[in-house]
Protein backbone atom coordinates (compact mmCIF):
# COMPACT_ATOMS: atom_id res chain seq x y z
CA UNK A 1 0.00 0.00 0.00
CA UNK A 2 2.59 2.78 0.70
CA UNK A 3 3.97 1.85 -2.47
CA UNK A 4 1.21 2.80 -3.93
CA UNK A 5 0.66 5.86 -2.14
CA UNK A 6 3.91 6.84 -2.92
CA UNK A 7 2.90 6.47 -6.79
CA UNK A 8 0.43 8.19 -6.53
CA UNK A 9 1.60 11.55 -4.77
CA UNK A 10 4.52 11.14 -7.44
CA UNK A 11 1.81 11.31 -9.97
CA UNK A 12 0.24 14.04 -8.65
CA UNK A 13 3.36 16.34 -7.95
CA UNK A 14 4.50 15.78 -11.90
CA UNK A 15 0.93 16.72 -12.93
CA UNK A 16 0.67 13.37 -15.24
CA UNK A 17 -2.97 12.04 -13.71
CA UNK A 18 -5.04 13.28 -16.59
CA UNK A 19 -2.60 10.80 -18.87
CA UNK A 20 -4.04 7.76 -20.62
CA UNK A 21 -2.08 4.84 -21.45
CA UNK A 22 -2.74 1.70 -22.68
CA UNK A 23 -0.83 -1.19 -21.58
CA UNK A 24 -1.67 -4.69 -23.17
CA UNK A 25 -1.07 -6.69 -20.07
CA UNK A 26 -3.92 -4.73 -18.15
CA UNK A 27 -6.14 -3.78 -21.20
CA UNK A 28 -6.65 -6.94 -22.54
CA UNK A 29 -8.29 -9.52 -20.53
CA UNK A 30 -5.61 -12.01 -19.27
CA UNK A 31 -8.82 -14.90 -17.96
CA UNK A 32 -10.01 -14.66 -21.85
CA UNK A 33 -6.91 -16.54 -23.04
CA UNK A 34 -3.98 -17.16 -20.92
CA UNK A 35 -4.79 -17.31 -17.09
CA UNK A 36 -5.41 -20.79 -17.13
CA UNK A 37 -1.73 -22.01 -18.38
CA UNK A 38 1.66 -21.52 -18.49
CA UNK A 39 1.70 -22.76 -22.18
CA UNK A 40 3.28 -25.55 -23.77
CA UNK A 41 7.15 -26.26 -22.06
CA UNK A 42 9.57 -25.65 -25.01
CA UNK A 43 11.92 -28.41 -26.29
CA UNK A 44 14.77 -26.72 -26.65
CA UNK A 45 16.49 -27.14 -23.34
CA UNK A 46 17.69 -23.42 -23.24
CA UNK A 47 14.47 -21.96 -24.41
CA UNK A 48 12.83 -24.75 -21.51
CA UNK A 49 15.13 -23.27 -18.59
CA UNK A 50 13.92 -19.65 -20.05
CA UNK A 51 10.49 -20.85 -19.53
CA UNK A 52 10.48 -22.88 -16.39
CA UNK A 53 12.17 -19.44 -14.77
CA UNK A 54 9.36 -17.26 -15.92
CA UNK A 55 6.90 -19.57 -14.01
CA UNK A 56 8.57 -19.40 -10.43
CA UNK A 57 8.32 -16.35 -8.30
CA UNK A 58 12.21 -15.13 -8.78
CA UNK A 59 12.12 -13.92 -4.51
CA UNK A 60 10.49 -16.98 -2.96
CA UNK A 61 11.25 -19.89 -5.94
CA UNK A 62 7.49 -20.68 -6.06
CA UNK A 63 5.76 -21.38 -8.95
CA UNK A 64 2.96 -18.55 -9.99
CA UNK A 65 -0.48 -19.85 -9.06
CA UNK A 66 -3.32 -20.93 -12.05
CA UNK A 67 -6.30 -19.54 -12.36
CA UNK A 68 -8.79 -21.51 -12.13
CA UNK A 69 -12.17 -19.22 -13.42
CA UNK A 70 -14.35 -20.35 -15.58
CA UNK A 71 -14.10 -17.77 -18.29
CA UNK A 72 -14.34 -19.00 -21.79
CA UNK A 73 -10.54 -18.91 -23.36
CA UNK A 74 -10.01 -17.74 -26.81
CA UNK A 75 -6.76 -18.10 -28.57
CA UNK A 76 -5.38 -17.55 -32.45
CA UNK A 77 -7.23 -20.51 -33.37
CA UNK A 78 -10.51 -18.05 -33.43
CA UNK A 79 -8.96 -15.07 -34.81
CA UNK A 80 -11.80 -12.93 -34.94
CA UNK A 81 -12.62 -13.10 -31.48
CA UNK A 82 -9.58 -13.19 -30.09
CA UNK A 83 -7.48 -10.08 -28.29
CA UNK A 84 -4.21 -11.31 -28.85
CA UNK A 85 -4.04 -10.40 -32.51
CA UNK A 86 -5.25 -7.15 -33.00
CA UNK A 87 -2.78 -4.63 -31.65
CA UNK A 88 -1.62 -3.53 -34.98
CA UNK A 89 -5.76 -2.37 -35.53
CA UNK A 90 -5.52 -0.57 -32.31
CA UNK A 91 -2.45 1.19 -32.79
CA UNK A 92 -4.17 2.80 -36.19
CA UNK A 93 -7.13 3.72 -34.48
CA UNK A 94 -5.78 5.18 -31.25
CA UNK A 95 -3.62 7.35 -33.42
CA UNK A 96 -6.86 8.48 -35.73
CA UNK A 97 -8.88 9.08 -32.77
CA UNK A 98 -6.63 10.38 -30.31
CA UNK A 99 -5.00 13.81 -31.23
CA UNK A 100 -1.15 13.35 -29.00
CA UNK A 101 -1.03 9.56 -29.34
CA UNK A 102 2.26 8.04 -29.07
CA UNK A 103 4.19 4.77 -28.73
CA UNK A 104 6.31 4.78 -24.97
CA UNK A 105 8.57 1.50 -25.49
CA UNK A 106 9.54 0.96 -21.39
CA UNK A 107 13.06 -1.23 -21.99
CA UNK A 108 14.21 -3.28 -19.07
CA UNK A 109 18.24 -3.65 -17.83
CA UNK A 110 18.84 -6.27 -20.26
CA UNK A 111 17.05 -4.94 -23.12
CA UNK A 112 14.99 -8.13 -23.53
CA UNK A 113 11.87 -6.02 -24.71
CA UNK A 114 13.79 -5.99 -27.93
CA UNK A 115 13.50 -9.48 -28.01
CA UNK A 116 9.90 -9.98 -27.64
CA UNK A 117 8.02 -11.16 -30.96
CA UNK A 118 5.09 -8.86 -29.57
CA UNK A 119 7.34 -5.96 -28.94
CA UNK A 120 8.93 -5.52 -32.17
CA UNK A 121 5.97 -6.25 -33.86
CA UNK A 122 4.50 -3.17 -32.36
CA UNK A 123 7.77 -0.73 -32.60
CA UNK A 124 7.79 -1.45 -36.69
CA UNK A 125 3.88 -0.83 -36.67
CA UNK A 126 4.45 2.54 -35.15
CA UNK A 127 7.16 3.50 -37.64
CA UNK A 128 5.02 2.53 -40.38
CA UNK A 129 1.97 4.17 -39.16
CA UNK A 130 3.86 7.46 -38.46
CA UNK A 131 3.14 7.24 -34.49
CA UNK A 132 5.27 8.84 -32.87
CA UNK A 133 7.79 6.69 -30.62
CA UNK A 134 9.21 7.27 -27.41
CA UNK A 135 11.45 4.81 -25.08
CA UNK A 136 12.21 4.81 -21.57
CA UNK A 137 15.49 3.01 -20.33
CA UNK A 138 16.99 2.02 -16.86
CA UNK A 139 20.38 4.27 -17.42
CA UNK A 140 22.62 5.38 -20.08
CA UNK A 141 24.79 2.26 -18.75
CA UNK A 142 22.26 0.02 -20.09
CA UNK A 143 22.29 1.53 -23.68
CA UNK A 144 25.88 1.38 -23.92
CA UNK A 145 25.58 -1.91 -22.72
CA UNK A 146 23.19 -3.40 -25.15
CA UNK A 147 23.85 -1.42 -28.26
CA UNK A 148 25.78 -3.76 -30.04
CA UNK A 149 23.20 -6.78 -29.74
CA UNK A 150 20.39 -4.13 -31.19
CA UNK A 151 22.56 -3.40 -34.20
CA UNK A 152 22.58 -7.03 -35.24
CA UNK A 153 18.96 -7.95 -34.35
CA UNK A 154 16.72 -9.80 -36.33
CA UNK A 155 13.21 -10.55 -35.89
CA UNK A 156 13.79 -14.30 -36.71
CA UNK A 157 15.60 -14.35 -33.27
CA UNK A 158 12.46 -13.04 -31.57
CA UNK A 159 11.25 -14.82 -28.58
CA UNK A 160 7.39 -15.18 -27.44
CA UNK A 161 5.94 -16.85 -24.24
CA UNK A 162 3.25 -18.98 -26.11
CA UNK A 163 5.43 -20.71 -29.62
CA UNK A 164 2.10 -19.92 -31.24
CA UNK A 165 2.29 -16.08 -31.28
CA UNK A 166 5.44 -16.09 -32.23
CA UNK A 167 4.68 -18.08 -35.15
CA UNK A 168 1.97 -15.76 -35.68
CA UNK A 169 3.73 -12.56 -36.14
CA UNK A 170 6.18 -14.23 -38.33
CA UNK A 171 3.80 -15.44 -40.84
CA UNK A 172 2.33 -12.35 -41.49
CA UNK A 173 5.48 -10.98 -42.17
CA UNK A 174 6.25 -10.60 -46.11
CA UNK A 175 9.66 -9.81 -46.54
CA UNK A 176 12.09 -10.95 -43.59
CA UNK A 177 15.04 -8.60 -44.62
CA UNK A 178 13.09 -5.96 -45.12
CA UNK A 179 11.09 -5.84 -42.19
CA UNK A 180 14.43 -5.86 -39.95
CA UNK A 181 15.28 -2.79 -42.46
CA UNK A 182 12.42 -1.08 -41.05
CA UNK A 183 13.33 -2.20 -37.31
CA UNK A 184 16.54 -1.12 -37.53
CA UNK A 185 15.20 2.30 -38.87
CA UNK A 186 12.63 2.46 -36.06
CA UNK A 187 15.47 2.00 -33.33
CA UNK A 188 17.89 4.14 -34.88
CA UNK A 189 16.54 6.16 -37.52
CA UNK A 190 16.82 9.99 -37.24
CA UNK A 191 13.45 9.86 -35.47
CA UNK A 192 14.40 6.38 -34.26
CA UNK A 193 14.35 5.32 -30.42
CA UNK A 194 17.88 5.46 -29.79
CA UNK A 195 18.17 8.59 -32.36
CA UNK A 196 19.52 10.60 -29.70
CA UNK A 197 22.16 8.05 -28.39
CA UNK A 198 24.13 7.82 -32.21
CA UNK A 199 26.84 10.07 -33.39
CA UNK A 200 27.24 11.08 -36.80
CA UNK A 201 29.70 8.57 -37.78
CA UNK A 202 27.27 6.02 -36.02
CA UNK A 203 24.59 7.17 -37.86
CA UNK A 204 26.58 7.80 -41.30
CA UNK A 205 27.62 3.76 -40.99
CA UNK A 206 24.35 2.70 -40.09
CA UNK A 207 22.80 4.54 -43.23
CA UNK A 208 25.56 2.51 -45.00
CA UNK A 209 25.00 -0.72 -43.35
CA UNK A 210 21.17 -0.12 -44.87
CA UNK A 211 21.78 0.43 -47.72
CA UNK A 212 24.21 -2.14 -48.58
CA UNK A 213 21.17 -4.51 -47.77
CA UNK A 214 18.53 -2.71 -50.08
CA UNK A 215 21.09 -2.74 -52.42
CA UNK A 216 20.71 -6.95 -52.30
CA UNK A 217 17.35 -6.54 -53.30
CA UNK A 218 15.34 -6.14 -50.05
CA UNK A 219 11.84 -4.58 -50.73
CA UNK A 220 9.13 -3.53 -48.59
CA UNK A 221 7.51 -5.09 -46.24
CA UNK A 222 4.75 -4.67 -43.55
CA UNK A 223 2.56 -6.32 -41.42
CA UNK A 224 -0.78 -7.18 -42.91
Amino acid sequence: KRGIRDLEAAIQEQEVSSLTYWVCAFSINQHACICHSFGNPPIDQEDFEEWDRKCHDTVTGRMYPLCDCNELKVNNSQPDTCELNKFHWMMRHLAKEHQGFSHLVVADVQFETFNRAWCIAEIVESEASYIPKRIMTHSENAVDDNYNSLVCIDVRDCKASRPEDREMILAHIVDVESFNLQLQLAIFGTEGLLSEWVDGPGRTSLVARILRRIDGGTTNSHLI
